[in-house]
């Protein structure tokens, strides 16, 4: 890796079940505690977007299915399975991604936030508009 790295970092939580408090609480996690433990270790990390990561219950797939007619159509409500944040980082250190993983990791194990199941960390160097034959 690199010295220092810039790109675009999005952060994905999945909840290991739901409690109406588990979307903001993530949501504050992301936006505030996390880039303020990461800040001594890159140049900028700015938040940008918060998203839920949804699902719609099997149970309600199998049903579609199996009724498959045009004319009665399902209502149904998605659960929310996760939160992920988009950040941009500038001049984030490897020091950095050990501390991003060990933070996760540490809150994880130890219980301290409900809602820190699973995670995953994305990387991005560069965002194409759709023209890839310039790379």
């Amino acid at each position: 890796m690199k010295d220092k790295v810039d790109g675009v970092l999005i952060v994905s939580i999945y909840f290991p079940s739901f409690k109406g408090n588990f979307p903001n609480d993530c949501r504050r996690f992301l936006a505030q505690t996390l880039p303020r433990y990461l800040k001594d270790y890159t140049d900028k990390i700015e938040p940008l977007n918060y998203s839920l990561i949804r699902y719609i219950p099997m149970d309600a797939v199998l049903k579609e299915n199996k009724n498959n007619k045009e004319e009665k159509k399902l209502r149904i409500s998605g659960k929310a399975a996760g939160g992920q944040y988009t950040y941009i980082i500038k001049g984030a250190t490897p020091e950095f991604f050990r501390k991003l993983f060990d933070f996760l990791e540490e809150r994880k194990n130890r219980k301290i936030d409900e809602f820190l199941g699973n995670y995953n960390v994305i990387l991005g160097n560069f965002i194409s508009r759709g023209d890839l034959d310039e790379y």
